[in-house]
């Protein structure tokens, strides 16, 4: 029985141990990965070599990052809509990362291009180092919190709507 080829062929799984994520293919990895914690993404990478070789590939770890910053774990980084001005005001902020990383590394420096719809999964962001930072960040911190207790309600609003309320609270008086 020959192992399956993954359907991204820039990212291959080698079959050198008998590991259960072996035989998964990348698409899915990137799927379960993109929903998990950082943390628990590290655990995984420590698992066999074969996924550590894959999850600490660089171009993996910032399809990661742009699957949880989508859809995922770390979708409190992105701008609010509903909050004036916080769209506009992000998009200044990307466009000088995307400024400062590619000054840094010699590349081609970018004209700040405002017109992008959603710069952070745009090709030329350097997710990894603006993750990091707002991870350092103490408002991106407290941003990440509320983050949290939002999706607390959030859960709480979708129990009561699908439960209803479990507590009598009419009484008659006797």
């Amino acid at each position: 029985m020959t192992p399956r080829q993954p359907y991204f062929s820039v990212y291959t799984v080698k079959n050198t141990s008998t590991s259960v994520f072996d035989v998964l293919p990348v698409e899915l990895l990137l799927v379960i990965l993109g929903y998990i914690s950082f943390s628990s993404y590290l655990s995984v990478s420590a698992t066999c070599k074969s996924l550590r070789s894959l999850l600490t590939a660089p171009d993996f770890v910032d399809t990661i990052i742009k699957t949880a910053i989508a859809s995922g774990y770390l979708r409190w980084i992105s701008p609010v809509d509903a909050m004036p001005g916080e769209v506009n005001r992000a998009h200044e902020i990307f466009s000088q990362w995307r400024f400062v990383y590619s000054t840094k590394n010699a590349q081609e420096p970018n004209e700040p291009n405002l017109n992008v719809s959603k710069p952070l999964l745009s090709t030329d962001f350097p997710r990894l180092a603006f993750v990091h930072a707002c991870f350092q960040s103490d408002s991106m911190k407290n941003r990440k919190r509320i983050w949290g207790i939002v999706k607390q309600y959030d859960a709480l609003w979708m129990e009561y709507r699908t439960n209803g309320c479990q507590k009598d609270m009419f009484y008659t008086k006797h």
